[in-house]
């Protein structure tokens, strides 16, 4: 753990550096066990610039570089690598830079807040990672990343500012399989030798530690928030599905407000064993409806193919080019964990659907694979910032149900407060317990009494489960993740690479690959007061949703009990809600694909400081990026900001920050200036 001395002088920036932190898994071999391997890296100085660290499974390397002439003058760059020297699987792996620091340093949170750090924090992998401290010659010293977004972890202790970036960890690309019939997680891929992985951040001298410094933005257009909605299809209805659009009469549709959505749909008819299958493309009065959606400026999006039973290759490769030539999607939802064709059944690696190439060959670019945040959107919608702990919003959402006479609703909450606090074999029985309960009262509910076969029937399933939970709690390996549903929390990954790589890896011809928020109470999870709060914390929601469920332990869109059928208060206040953010440009409401695409070319994107009036924005995609935004000082006059040379395209005040906004062609760099 001893530190090595990069920057020693007058320098502001005395920094040290530490041992690298490396979590390995067990590969197919087996030669790496899962732990911290701390100890066994000893950097050694190659030259006046270069350090390495080996422990013969990866081997590290900092270089630094002097700006010089170079496009970030005045400054040090720090290259940062990782590279595989033989197999190994890594969960988690990060480089730490140490600095004297008497006083707290400051920094841009999650939140999107230049404050001070009180003891520790972690940062996601979207947004800017710029640190600032007070060394003991009084000098300011900054650390930046100035090209594509990285994941860091910071803390203040005793006088010392610790920086940690992480190269890589499985939390960073969350991946599932489901076809050996259990969950298991593919978010640590194996590193082949010769895998590497390289990042750079800039260090330089800064104005006053306390000033906001020049930022990229998160978002285009000044926006402070983004809020996205992919809308499942299992419980679609094609006279619901109008409603939803046109309203019930009240004028309460969501046609004509200025949003969108990514929604799912069926192509294929499917027979369902247990309930009415849900509508497809086939049936034309469902089309026309999710035509008319579409021509309102929402992605329609292949939720699989179909909603049950596997289909041959040759049936999956026409209906998907089918789909693809009318509809022109660029998401794709996986479906069910029973469709061979599908991501979490091996449909990647199956030569009868090849999945990847199929959906990229049909103009696919973003795929969901079930990978929710573990937490109820009750809570929070925001996905940069799911709270730890005990989920108490379940607990007040059970007893608020019981309250207003809902008890399949409460028991729905208490099953989910079941899920997130119980772990292990009997946590699993537990919530299968509720689930009975659940379908029992089901029964009651739709045929208003309930017989001594129906009650038996229930428990005769849980019986059925309660062995199959029981066969399992022996199984070797069963649900070992790479990764804690902690760091799950704190790096809150939203779009990755599918190769199982950071996003500042992120390739031209990558599929990626994103997280969701399940919102199944949509009238409690979508409110004002909850949409206001994800612009106050900067943050984004991406919903995993099924709109026009009208299950009776569910809190949709429509009101319950009522003939005919109408959108419930809630939910149409949260639309108008949603409208008036958007038409303001304060809320950002892509589709999912149009998040996605933002989110890969922002890698591409390089955002240079230039002294402490300037900066250079430089665009190495081979297309224009349209409403790049920086952050300014919000004491910055907008009549004094040039935009390579001319007014910016927009500007607007937060209540910290100047946010201005415009286009940077490809394959070029402009310059931005303020007084």
């Amino acid at each position: 753990m001893g530190l090595v001395s990069l920057l020693r002088g007058d320098n502001a920036a005395a920094l040290q550096l530490a041992s690298p932190r490396v979590r390995y898994g067990l590969n197919n071999t087996g030669e790496n066990g899962r732990g911290d391997s701390l100890k066994a890296f000893q950097w050694t100085k190659d030259s006046d610039h270069v350090w390495r660290a080996t422990d013969g499974n990866i081997r590290f390397s900092v270089r630094m570089e002097s700006t010089g002439g170079s496009p970030v003058a005045g400054g040090t760059l720090l290259h940062i690598s990782a590279t595989a020297e033989r197999s190994c699987v890594i969960e988690l792996c990060e480089v730490e830079f140490a600095v004297e620091c008497a006083t707290p340093p400051w920094y841009v949170s999650r939140t999107y807040r230049w404050q001070k750090l009180q003891r520790e924090d972690t940062l996601n992998d979207f947004g800017p990672f710029v640190v600032r401290w007070e060394g003991e010659n009084g000098k300011t010293g900054e650390m930046r990343s100035f090209a594509g977004t990285h994941a860091s972890r910071v803390r203040w202790k005793k006088g010392r500012f610790h920086i940690s970036v992480y190269v890589d960890a499985a939390a960073l690309h969350p991946r599932w399989m489901f076809s050996n019939g259990d969950t298991l997680s593919t978010a640590a891929p194996v590193w082949k030798p010769g895998a590497s992985m390289t990042m750079s951040l800039l260090l330089r001298e800064a104005g006053p530690v306390a000033v906001p410094p020049a930022i990229a933005g998160r978002f285009p257009g000044g926006a402070e928030a983004a809020y996205v909605i992919t809308d499942h299809c299992d419980f679609d209805h094609a006279e619901r599905l109008k409603i939803l659009l046109e309203g019930d009469g009240r004028e309460n549709g969501w046609l004509e407000q200025g949003l969108r959505m990514t929604k799912g749909v069926f192509a294929i008819p499917s027979l369902t064993p247990r309930r009415r299958p849900a509508p497809t493309l086939a049936e034309s009065s469902y089309r026309d409806l999710i035509k008319r959606l579409q021509l309102d400026g929402s992605e329609i999006v292949p939720h699989g193919l179909n909603e049950a039973g596997n289909i041959p290759g040759s049936i999956f490769s026409a209906e998907l080019k089918s789909f693809a030539a009318a509809w022109s999607p660029t998401t794709w939802i996986d479906h069910g964990s029973t469709l061979e064709y599908c991501y979490t059944m091996g449909g990647a690696t199956n030569p009868e659907f090849d999945l990847l190439t199929s959906l990229t060959g049909s103009g696919i670019s973003t795929l969901w694979s079930y990978h929710d945040v573990p937490v109820q959107s009750s809570s929070t919608l925001n996905l940069f910032l799911p709270p730890e702990g005990v989920h108490w919003t379940d607990f007040r959402q059970t007893l608020r149900h019981l309250a207003v006479g809902e008890p399949l609703v409460a028991l729905h909450y208490l099953r989910s407060l079941m899920h997130h606090t119980l772990k292990g074999t009997w946590g699993r029985i537990v919530i299968q317990a509720m689930s009975t309960l659940r379908s029992i009262g089901m029964t009651w509910y739709k045929e208003r009494h309930l017989t001594g076969h129906d009650v038996h029937q229930g428990w005769k399933k849980f019986a059925q489960s309660y062995r199959m939970l029981q066969a399992g709690k022996t199984e070797s390996g069963i649900s070992r993740h790479p990764h804690t549903a902690r760091e799950l929390a704190l790096m809150a990954a939203v779009v990755y690479p599918e190769r199982g790589v950071p996003l500042h890896q992120v390739r031209d011809e990558d599929l990626l690959l994103f997280t969701t928020l399940e919102t199944v109470h949509v009238r409690d999870s979508y409110t004002p007061d909850a949409v206001d709060r994800l612009l106050k914390e900067r943050g984004l929601h991406v919903g995993h949703c099924y709109l026009l469920n009208d299950l009776p332990y569910i809190a949709g869109i429509f009101q319950p009990g009522k003939q005919p059928v109408r959108l419930s208060v809630q939910w149409t206040r949260a639309v108008r809600h949603l409208s008036s953010l958007v038409r303001a440009e304060r809320l950002w409401n892509p589709t999912m694909g149009q998040l996605a695409a933002w989110m890969r070319d922002t890698q591409h994107l390089s955002f240079i400081p230039k002294g402490t009036a300037g900066m250079t924005v430089k665009n190495s995609l081979s297309h224009t990026a349209h409403g790049v935004t920086i952050l300014l000082d919000p004491s910055i006059s907008p009549s004094s900001v040039l935009w390579d040379g001319n007014r910016p395209a927009g500007s607007r005040v937060w209540d910290d920050w100047l946010a201005i906004w415009g286009d940077v062609p490809a394959q070029r760099q402009i310059v931005v200036t303020w007084e």
